[in-house]
């Protein structure tokens, strides 16, 4: 478990620089470089959620309904964030900013990264296991 939690921390604190790096050279002040970095790591750590009810059996195998207290709270987790960005009291508050569709879909994209590295290392769990188990 501590080499999947040091495995997605890197993934997630690479991910966030690099991102935050890309927009700060790609003309956003760091004020509104910070809108998106925070969205990502709210997609992150909603992929990492869904991605951690079990350290062995793919969450593709799992399903996504088979814990729906779990699967409404990730919804609503993203819910506030999204009113965040839109209410001008809450907006104003905390300095977000919609993003654009195109934004969205980057980020999404670098949040599912998470996923695959995650499932690739169980997946690799699994295989060493089996390989270990079965005899010479």
């Amino acid at each position: 478990m501590l080499r999947r939690v040091l495995v997605s921390t890197l993934v997630m604190g690479l991910g966030g620089f690099s991102v935050f790096y890309w927009l700060l050279q790609n003309g956003y002040s760091d004020a509104a470089a910070r809108n998106p970095l925070l969205l990502l790591f709210v997609l992150f750590e909603n992929v990492q959620t869904c991605n951690s009810r079990s350290e062995r059996q793919s969450l593709f195998k799992q399903g996504f309904g088979g814990n729906l207290p779990l699967l409404m709270a990730v919804l609503a987790a993203q819910a506030i964030h999204i009113l965040a960005m839109h209410m001008p009291i809450l907006s104003g508050i905390l300095l977000l900013q919609p993003v654009s569709f195109n934004e969205w879909m980057a980020l999404l994209t670098l949040a599912c990264m998470l996923l695959v590295v995650s499932e690739t290392d169980k997946w690799w769990n699994a295989r060493r296991t089996r390989l270990q188990a079965s005899p010479p």
